[in-house]
C-alpha cells in the first residue's frame, strides 16, 4: 500500500473504491473499471497499454479509447 493511501476511515464512502483500485494494481491485466459511464479507475497496465493518464481517461467514456470502428460494434 502507497505511503500516502487514505486508511479506510480517512476516505469514508470512497473506501470501497479505494481498496478496489488497490486491489486492482496487483492486477497484471490491463483492467478498466466503469459502470456504463466514463472511466472510474484504470490500473498501470491499462494505462500503459493506452499511454494517458488517470485524467486523460477518466475524461472518456469507457469506450473512448477504441477507434471508431470498434466503437460502432
Amino acid at each position: 500500500m502507497r505511503a500516502d493511501a487514505p486508511t479506510p476511515q480517512e476516505a469514508g464512502q470512497a473506501a470501497p473504491l479505494a481498496l478496489l483500485c488497490q486491489a486492482l494494481e496487483a492486477v497484471t491485466l490491463p483492467t478498466l473499471v466503469h459502470q456504463g459511464g466514463p472511466v472510474l479507475y484504470a490500473n498501470d497496465a491499462m494505462r500503459r497499454l493506452l499511454g494517458r493518464d488517470d485524467a486523460a481517461l477518466q475524461a472518456l467514456p469507457f469506450y473512448g479509447w477504441a477507434d471508431a470502428a470498434q466503437q460502432a460494434q
